[in-house]
Protein backbone atom coordinates (compact mmCIF):
# COMPACT_ATOMS: atom_id res chain seq x y z
CA UNK A 1 0.00 0.00 0.00
CA UNK A 2 2.85 2.35 0.85
CA UNK A 3 4.52 1.65 -2.52
CA UNK A 4 1.22 2.34 -4.29
CA UNK A 5 0.90 5.69 -2.52
CA UNK A 6 4.41 6.61 -3.59
CA UNK A 7 3.72 5.83 -7.24
CA UNK A 8 0.40 7.69 -7.14
CA UNK A 9 2.20 10.71 -5.71
CA UNK A 10 4.58 10.53 -8.64
CA UNK A 11 1.81 11.68 -10.98
CA UNK A 12 0.63 14.55 -8.82
CA UNK A 13 1.11 17.62 -11.00
CA UNK A 14 3.54 20.10 -9.54
CA UNK A 15 4.38 23.39 -11.19
CA UNK A 16 8.05 24.05 -11.74
CA UNK A 17 7.24 27.74 -11.93
CA UNK A 18 4.03 29.68 -11.30
CA UNK A 19 2.63 32.18 -13.77
CA UNK A 20 2.95 35.51 -11.94
CA UNK A 21 3.54 39.13 -12.80
CA UNK A 22 6.89 39.85 -14.41
CA UNK A 23 9.39 40.93 -11.78
CA UNK A 24 13.07 40.47 -10.83
CA UNK A 25 11.98 37.65 -8.51
CA UNK A 26 10.09 35.92 -11.31
CA UNK A 27 13.05 36.24 -13.67
CA UNK A 28 15.37 34.82 -11.02
CA UNK A 29 13.00 31.87 -10.59
CA UNK A 30 12.90 31.46 -14.37
CA UNK A 31 16.69 31.36 -14.42
CA UNK A 32 16.77 28.68 -11.71
CA UNK A 33 14.29 26.52 -13.63
CA UNK A 34 16.39 26.99 -16.74
CA UNK A 35 19.43 25.60 -14.91
CA UNK A 36 17.32 22.63 -13.83
CA UNK A 37 16.38 22.02 -17.47
CA UNK A 38 20.05 22.02 -18.43
CA UNK A 39 20.77 19.57 -15.60
CA UNK A 40 17.91 17.34 -16.74
CA UNK A 41 19.26 17.38 -20.29
CA UNK A 42 22.76 16.41 -19.17
CA UNK A 43 21.51 13.64 -16.90
CA UNK A 44 19.21 12.08 -19.48
CA UNK A 45 21.91 12.21 -22.16
CA UNK A 46 24.27 10.53 -19.70
CA UNK A 47 21.70 7.74 -19.25
CA UNK A 48 21.58 7.36 -23.03
CA UNK A 49 25.38 7.24 -23.24
CA UNK A 50 25.74 4.66 -20.46
CA UNK A 51 22.94 2.51 -21.90
CA UNK A 52 24.66 2.49 -25.29
CA UNK A 53 27.98 1.55 -23.70
CA UNK A 54 26.18 -1.24 -21.85
CA UNK A 55 24.78 -2.49 -25.17
CA UNK A 56 28.20 -2.19 -26.82
CA UNK A 57 29.85 -4.31 -24.14
CA UNK A 58 26.90 -6.70 -24.30
CA UNK A 59 27.43 -7.16 -28.03
CA UNK A 60 31.12 -7.85 -27.48
CA UNK A 61 30.20 -10.39 -24.80
CA UNK A 62 27.77 -12.01 -27.25
CA UNK A 63 30.47 -12.18 -29.91
CA UNK A 64 32.73 -14.14 -27.56
CA UNK A 65 29.75 -16.24 -26.47
CA UNK A 66 28.95 -17.05 -30.08
CA UNK A 67 32.60 -17.98 -30.68
CA UNK A 68 32.44 -20.28 -27.65
CA UNK A 69 29.19 -21.81 -28.93
CA UNK A 70 30.68 -22.41 -32.37
CA UNK A 71 33.72 -24.06 -30.80
CA UNK A 72 31.46 -26.40 -28.82
CA UNK A 73 29.37 -27.22 -31.88
CA UNK A 74 32.51 -27.84 -33.90
CA UNK A 75 33.47 -30.89 -31.83
CA UNK A 76 31.21 -32.94 -34.09
CA UNK A 77 33.84 -32.64 -36.79
CA UNK A 78 35.69 -35.81 -37.70
CA UNK A 79 38.95 -34.54 -36.24
CA UNK A 80 37.48 -34.68 -32.73
CA UNK A 81 35.70 -38.03 -32.99
CA UNK A 82 38.70 -40.05 -31.85
CA UNK A 83 39.47 -37.90 -28.78
CA UNK A 84 35.93 -37.10 -27.63
CA UNK A 85 33.79 -39.98 -28.81
CA UNK A 86 30.26 -39.83 -27.38
CA UNK A 87 31.09 -36.57 -25.57
CA UNK A 88 31.00 -34.71 -28.88
CA UNK A 89 27.19 -34.81 -29.05
CA UNK A 90 26.79 -33.51 -25.48
CA UNK A 91 29.18 -30.60 -26.06
CA UNK A 92 27.54 -29.81 -29.38
CA UNK A 93 24.06 -29.59 -27.80
CA UNK A 94 25.47 -27.30 -25.11
CA UNK A 95 26.90 -25.10 -27.88
CA UNK A 96 23.51 -24.94 -29.61
CA UNK A 97 21.92 -23.79 -26.34
CA UNK A 98 24.55 -21.09 -25.85
CA UNK A 99 24.05 -19.91 -29.42
CA UNK A 100 20.32 -19.48 -28.81
CA UNK A 101 21.08 -17.50 -25.65
CA UNK A 102 23.35 -15.16 -27.63
CA UNK A 103 20.50 -14.60 -30.10
CA UNK A 104 18.15 -13.70 -27.25
CA UNK A 105 20.73 -11.35 -25.76
CA UNK A 106 21.23 -9.56 -29.06
CA UNK A 107 17.45 -9.09 -29.30
CA UNK A 108 17.49 -7.62 -25.77
CA UNK A 109 20.25 -5.14 -26.66
CA UNK A 110 18.46 -4.07 -29.85
CA UNK A 111 15.30 -3.56 -27.79
CA UNK A 112 17.16 -1.38 -25.28
CA UNK A 113 18.39 0.85 -28.11
CA UNK A 114 15.00 1.18 -29.79
CA UNK A 115 12.87 1.50 -26.63
CA UNK A 116 15.26 3.24 -24.22
CA UNK A 117 18.22 5.09 -25.74
CA UNK A 118 16.77 6.39 -29.01
CA UNK A 119 13.41 7.66 -27.61
CA UNK A 120 15.09 9.33 -24.63
CA UNK A 121 17.65 11.04 -26.86
CA UNK A 122 14.91 12.25 -29.20
CA UNK A 123 12.88 13.55 -26.23
CA UNK A 124 15.83 15.54 -24.87
CA UNK A 125 16.68 17.08 -28.23
CA UNK A 126 13.06 17.92 -29.03
CA UNK A 127 11.73 19.21 -25.71
CA UNK A 128 14.84 21.01 -24.48
CA UNK A 129 15.29 22.56 -27.93
CA UNK A 130 11.72 23.93 -27.76
CA UNK A 131 12.37 25.44 -24.32
CA UNK A 132 15.64 27.00 -25.46
CA UNK A 133 13.99 28.40 -28.58
CA UNK A 134 11.12 29.89 -26.57
CA UNK A 135 13.54 31.38 -24.04
CA UNK A 136 15.46 33.15 -26.81
CA UNK A 137 12.18 34.38 -28.27
CA UNK A 138 11.13 35.77 -24.89
CA UNK A 139 14.49 37.50 -24.48
CA UNK A 140 14.07 39.12 -27.90
CA UNK A 141 10.55 40.31 -27.03
CA UNK A 142 11.77 41.66 -23.70
CA UNK A 143 14.56 43.63 -25.36
CA UNK A 144 12.13 45.03 -27.92
CA UNK A 145 9.68 46.01 -25.16
CA UNK A 146 12.38 47.71 -23.10
CA UNK A 147 13.66 49.59 -26.15
CA UNK A 148 10.18 50.81 -27.03
CA UNK A 149 9.58 51.78 -23.40
CA UNK A 150 12.85 53.70 -23.29
CA UNK A 151 11.92 55.54 -26.50
CA UNK A 152 8.54 56.51 -25.08
CA UNK A 153 10.00 57.70 -21.79
CA UNK A 154 12.56 59.79 -23.64
CA UNK A 155 9.81 61.89 -25.21
CA UNK A 156 9.44 65.37 -23.82
CA UNK A 157 6.20 66.66 -22.39
CA UNK A 158 5.65 68.96 -25.37
CA UNK A 159 6.15 66.21 -27.95
CA UNK A 160 3.66 65.76 -30.73
CA UNK A 161 0.59 63.82 -29.60
CA UNK A 162 0.75 61.60 -32.68
CA UNK A 163 4.29 60.55 -31.87
CA UNK A 164 3.32 59.87 -28.27
CA UNK A 165 0.37 57.72 -29.36
CA UNK A 166 2.59 55.84 -31.80
CA UNK A 167 5.21 55.17 -29.15
CA UNK A 168 2.56 54.06 -26.65
CA UNK A 169 1.10 51.68 -29.23
CA UNK A 170 4.57 50.22 -29.86
CA UNK A 171 5.09 49.72 -26.13
CA UNK A 172 1.69 48.06 -25.75
CA UNK A 173 2.25 45.74 -28.74
CA UNK A 174 5.73 44.69 -27.62
CA UNK A 175 4.48 44.24 -24.05
CA UNK A 176 1.66 42.03 -25.31
CA UNK A 177 4.08 39.92 -27.38
CA UNK A 178 6.44 39.62 -24.42
CA UNK A 179 3.69 38.49 -22.04
CA UNK A 180 2.34 35.89 -24.48
CA UNK A 181 5.79 34.43 -25.07
CA UNK A 182 6.50 34.53 -21.34
CA UNK A 183 3.28 32.62 -20.73
CA UNK A 184 4.22 30.04 -23.38
CA UNK A 185 7.64 29.57 -21.78
CA UNK A 186 6.15 29.00 -18.33
CA UNK A 187 3.71 26.52 -19.86
CA UNK A 188 6.54 24.69 -21.67
CA UNK A 189 8.60 24.44 -18.49
CA UNK A 190 5.67 23.02 -16.54
CA UNK A 191 4.87 20.60 -19.36
CA UNK A 192 8.49 19.47 -19.33
CA UNK A 193 8.20 18.72 -15.62
CA UNK A 194 5.44 16.16 -16.18
CA UNK A 195 6.68 14.96 -19.59
CA UNK A 196 10.03 13.96 -18.09
CA UNK A 197 8.12 11.68 -15.71
CA UNK A 198 6.23 10.15 -18.63
CA UNK A 199 9.45 9.66 -20.53
CA UNK A 200 11.52 8.17 -17.71
CA UNK A 201 8.79 5.82 -16.49
CA UNK A 202 8.11 4.63 -20.05
CA UNK A 203 11.82 3.98 -20.57
CA UNK A 204 12.11 2.11 -17.25
CA UNK A 205 9.08 -0.07 -18.08
CA UNK A 206 10.41 -0.76 -21.58
CA UNK A 207 13.82 -1.72 -20.20
CA UNK A 208 12.34 -4.01 -17.58
CA UNK A 209 10.03 -5.74 -20.05
CA UNK A 210 12.93 -6.21 -22.47
CA UNK A 211 14.92 -7.93 -19.71
CA UNK A 212 11.86 -9.93 -18.67
CA UNK A 213 11.51 -11.21 -22.22
CA UNK A 214 15.19 -12.16 -22.36
CA UNK A 215 15.16 -14.13 -19.12
CA UNK A 216 11.81 -15.76 -19.95
CA UNK A 217 13.19 -16.97 -23.29
CA UNK A 218 16.34 -18.29 -21.61
CA UNK A 219 14.28 -20.00 -18.90
CA UNK A 220 12.05 -21.65 -21.51
CA UNK A 221 15.06 -22.80 -23.50
CA UNK A 222 16.80 -24.36 -20.49
CA UNK A 223 13.51 -25.86 -19.25
CA UNK A 224 13.22 -27.76 -22.54
CA UNK A 225 16.74 -29.08 -22.02
CA UNK A 226 16.16 -29.92 -18.35
CA UNK A 227 14.86 -33.54 -18.72
CA UNK A 228 17.95 -34.57 -20.68
CA UNK A 229 20.10 -32.62 -18.21
CA UNK A 230 18.60 -34.54 -15.28
CA UNK A 231 19.11 -37.84 -17.07
CA UNK A 232 22.71 -36.91 -17.82
CA UNK A 233 23.25 -35.87 -14.21
CA UNK A 234 21.95 -39.23 -12.96
CA UNK A 235 24.27 -41.02 -15.37
CA UNK A 236 27.13 -38.90 -14.08
CA UNK A 237 26.39 -39.89 -10.46
CA UNK A 238 26.36 -43.58 -11.39
CA UNK A 239 29.55 -43.21 -13.42
CA UNK A 240 31.33 -41.54 -10.50
CA UNK A 241 30.35 -44.41 -8.23
CA UNK A 242 31.64 -46.91 -10.76
CA UNK A 243 34.84 -44.92 -11.12
CA UNK A 244 35.34 -44.94 -7.35
CA UNK A 245 34.87 -48.72 -7.34
CA UNK A 246 37.50 -49.24 -10.04
CA UNK A 247 39.88 -46.96 -8.15
CA UNK A 248 39.56 -49.20 -5.09
CA UNK A 249 40.18 -52.28 -7.25
CA UNK A 250 43.30 -50.75 -8.76
CA UNK A 251 44.52 -49.88 -5.27
CA UNK A 252 43.93 -53.46 -4.10
CA UNK A 253 45.78 -54.90 -7.09
CA UNK A 254 48.70 -52.56 -6.45
CA UNK A 255 48.87 -53.65 -2.81
CA UNK A 256 48.88 -57.30 -3.89
CA UNK A 257 51.63 -56.60 -6.42
CA UNK A 258 53.77 -54.79 -3.81
CA UNK A 259 53.49 -57.79 -1.47
CA UNK A 260 54.50 -60.27 -4.16
CA UNK A 261 57.42 -58.10 -5.28
CA UNK A 262 58.64 -57.70 -1.69
CA UNK A 263 58.73 -61.52 -1.42
CA UNK A 264 60.91 -61.80 -4.51
CA UNK A 265 58.20 -62.83 -6.89
CA UNK A 266 57.88 -61.10 -10.20
CA UNK A 267 54.45 -62.26 -11.29
CA UNK A 268 53.01 -61.71 -14.69
CA UNK A 269 49.71 -59.80 -14.66
CA UNK A 270 46.83 -62.18 -14.10
CA UNK A 271 44.12 -59.67 -15.03
CA UNK A 272 43.30 -57.17 -17.76
CA UNK A 273 42.41 -53.53 -17.20
CA UNK A 274 39.08 -54.20 -18.86
CA UNK A 275 38.29 -56.71 -16.12
CA UNK A 276 38.52 -53.89 -13.60
CA UNK A 277 36.65 -51.23 -15.54
CA UNK A 278 34.00 -53.55 -16.91
CA UNK A 279 33.92 -56.31 -14.31
CA UNK A 280 30.86 -57.95 -12.83
CA UNK A 281 31.07 -55.85 -9.66
CA UNK A 282 32.45 -58.69 -7.48
CA UNK A 283 34.94 -56.39 -5.76
CA UNK A 284 35.63 -58.74 -2.89
CA UNK A 285 36.60 -61.65 -5.14
CA UNK A 286 38.87 -59.40 -7.21
CA UNK A 287 40.74 -58.09 -4.16
CA UNK A 288 41.43 -61.59 -2.92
Amino acid sequence: ERGNNVTMGLWKHTFGIEWTEDSPRFRHKLSDVGENVAGLRNHMLRLVDVCRRYCSYGNKFSEVGREFANELKGVNDEQFEGSLGDLAGILSRFGETLEDIQNYREALLISLETTFSAPMEAFVKREVKDVKKKRLEMQGCLEEYEQNLAKMLSLKNNSDKGIIDEREAQVAASKRSFELVRFDLVNLLNQLEIKKKFQLVERVCSGLYANLGFFHQCHTLVAIREPSMRDLQEQLVMARKEFARTERLWSAKKTQLEVELSQGFFPRPRFNSSEIFFGDGNEGAESE
